[in-house]
């Protein structure tokens, strides 16, 4: 069940569109099916990053069983996908990782 929550400073001409590639990109990296992923876009907040309020992401990448040793990778690959939808440049994002328990994951009347 991965949460892929994409926060800006700025705006994409088109949310749904983007939303929807950010879905099916991040099911892709991850290796899990689409149809547990969801994305949650949060455009034209207030946030300064390095001391500016230049167009900036902070991200957040939450899933059961995240492979820590592929961090690396995976950063990577959202950061590409990122730049390439909103030319926002990779040094102006942060990503967070969290790798949830099964346990405390609920979803359809129960946890997972």
């Amino acid at each position: 069940m991965p949460l892929f929550k994409i926060l800006s400073n700025t705006d994409v001409p088109d949310r749904k569109k983007f939303i929807n590639r950010a879905s099916r990109e991040i099911a892709q990296i991850l290796g899990k099916p689409e149809k547990y992923v969801m994305v949650i876009f949060i455009p034209n907040l207030d946030l300064v990053f390095s001391g500016t309020p230049e167009p900036a992401l902070y991200i957040e990448l939450k899933s059961i069983g995240l492979p820590k040793e592929k961090a690396g990778d995976i950063t990577r690959k959202m950061m590409e996908f990122l730049t390439s939808e909103t030319s926002i440049p990779q040094s102006r994002m942060f990503i967070e990782f969290t790798d949830v328990q099964r346990d405390l994951w609920g979803w359809n009347g129960d946890t997972m």
